[in-house]
């Protein structure tokens, strides 16, 4: 479940956020009473150094109250890097990529239970969204959407710690460099098997409030820098063996093979000797098989910014 739940709170979720509630987090300068250190590193080779920071996707307004130290780190650098700019998106042209193709509703794809089910939910949870509504919409929109319900209900649907810092580059003009694309994450998150959708809904359905306690949990050991609990919530213990064979692949799809492209971007920031505070999703950091465990045996210097 764990991992289901971290999938739930990528990037293409944030801007579903912001296309639902109409929020975007502004940059607070003030000076904050509580401050805390995201999971940040500052990596480097004998010329240059870049700075990694392993966010989460949402939260509530304490996501974006930042230590100095990091906020330096980040002012510093001449570019942000991010898995997605999504300040630079037109959310409102791009709804039609939620949309199914030539006519087509959920009802073709899931069983008559799953549809009573999903009717009950939708009604119980008072959801802006009712079930005729979210026919036409793709399946891993709808997933996504019952991990955004969760959010709302904890009040944690802010845009995260990734918006604040893109707020910020916007306002200062800093040159902003995209490690993906829109197409790419827009693929993986909503067009992929709808075998694996149809299950995580009726999953996400039958343990809605272990989801949030899960939430709870994920939100409380990033914001309160309790590392060890965080990489066990990421790690997601003993859950490989409860997937399909289809999911193992989309797991190598989501997590593995996007860490190494990942990766990859940070070593070549280093040996072009780019200034670069980069910001992607703690799972693709500090998770197995993240960026700083790909690296860690390379000839790298790598200390963990408090």
């Amino acid at each position: 479940m764990k991992k289901r739940i971290i999938i739930g709170l990528g990037i293409i979720t944030t801007m579903i956020i912001i296309l639902i509630s109409y929020k975007v987090a502004y940059s607070d300068k003030n000076k904050k009473e509580f401050e805390y250190s995201p999971p940040t590193y500052e990596i480097c080779d004998e010329n240059s150094c870049v700075y990694l920071l392993g966010s989460i996707h949402v939260g509530d307004d304490k996501v974006t109250k930042i230590k100095e130290e990091i906020i330096e780190n980040y002012n510093k650098s001449k570019y942000l890097a991010v898995e997605l700019d999504i300040q630079n998106i037109d959310i409102y042209t791009t709804i039609q990529d939620y949309l199914l193709d030539n006519g087509e509703t959920i009802d073709e794809k899931i069983t008559d239970e799953l549809k009573e089910k999903l009717i009950n939910f939708l009604e119980n949870k008072n959801s802006m969204y009712t079930y005729d509504m979210l026919n036409k919409f793709k399946l891993g929109f709808i997933n996504s959407y019952i991990t955004l319900l969760a959010t709302m209900e904890m009040n944690m649907q802010e845009s995260g710690v990734d918006n604040y810092f893109l707020t910020l580059a916007h306002e200062e003009n800093k040159e902003i460099i995209e490690l993906e694309t829109y197409e790419e994450q827009k693929n993986l998150l909503l067009n992929y098997d709808d075998e694996i959708y149809i299950k995580q809904i009726e999953e996400s359905i039958d343990n809605y409030e272990e989801i949030k306690k899960e939430l709870t949990k994920l939100y409380e050991s990033y914001i309160n820098e309790d590392k060890k609990e965080l990489e066990k919530l990421i790690n997601g213990e003993n859950e490989e063996s409860e997937y399909t064979q289809k999911e193992k692949e989309y797991m190598e799809e989501m997590y593995d093979k996007r860490n190494e492209k990942m990766t990859e971007k940070v070593e070549k920031f280093l040996e072009e000797d780019k200034e670069v505070f980069i910001i992607v999703g703690a799972a693709h950091v500090i998770g197995n098989n993240g960026i700083i465990d790909l690296i860690k045996n390379k000839n790298y210097k790598i200390v963990e910014v408090k």
